[in-house]
């Protein structure tokens, strides 16, 4: 199998493979650790933009969730009106909801469509408020947020990828140990309270 080359998806047959073209154990981006070389992967260097492998499991499972994303752009459209008048809370459910419309701008790849204003008239979103999510002074406990997602949500990690790049992606895998670490420095100190407001 050659896979998707329009989308740039390589499927095992050539994925992950030697000069000698034998399979070796490869590090799945979805599952975060080493596979074994029976294990068929695929790879998405075209879709994210970097070399990237994922077991064959975890690639079905995305292209279900691109599937369930792509026919619900309408109702994603109407949470994102929603959650406008939300994300500007300075509160725990401020912060959710700035969270929650990241995360629906990303696994329905409306991000152009808010950065250019495709929206604005018609839906009233725009870049905007995608840039009010990071901006009400806990922009790290967002991203903390968005990676906690996104390791659940392959598709969701993905396009952060794809969005701000594996380097920006990283950067807030970075924020996300900070904030994790903090709230493990609060909790055996014994300040609960910290904790609370930390996470």
């Amino acid at each position: 199998m050659t896979g998707n080359r329009k989308h740039g998806f390589m499927r095992s047959s050539k994925a992950g493979r030697n000069d000698f073209g034998m399979a070796q154990s490869f590090f799945c981006d979805a599952c975060e650790k080493e596979h074994g070389q029976s294990v068929e992967r695929t790879g998405l260097k075209h879709f994210i933009g970097s070399d990237v492998l994922i077991c064959d499991r975890k690639y079905f499972q995305m292209k279900d969730a691109e599937s369930k994303a792509q026919s619900n752009t309408s109702k994603a459209i109407s949470k994102l009106k929603r959650l406008k008048s939300k994300i500007g809370l300075a509160d725990d459910k401020g912060r959710k909801h700035r969270i929650d419309f990241i995360a629906t701008v990303l696994i329905h790849q409306l991000k152009d469509e808010l950065n250019s204003y495709q929206l604005f008239d018609e839906h009233g979103i725009g870049e905007r408020d995608f840039d009010t999510c990071f901006e009400m002074h806990d922009g790290d406990l967002v991203v903390h947020g968005l990676v906690a997602l996104a390791k659940k949500n392959y598709w969701l990690k993905a396009n952060m990828k794809k969005a701000f790049g594996p380097a920006c992606f990283n950067d807030w895998v970075a924020t996300y140990k900070n904030v994790e670490a903090n709230a493990i420095t609060a909790q055996t100190n014994g300040s609960e309270g910290q904790l609370a407001l930390t996470l």
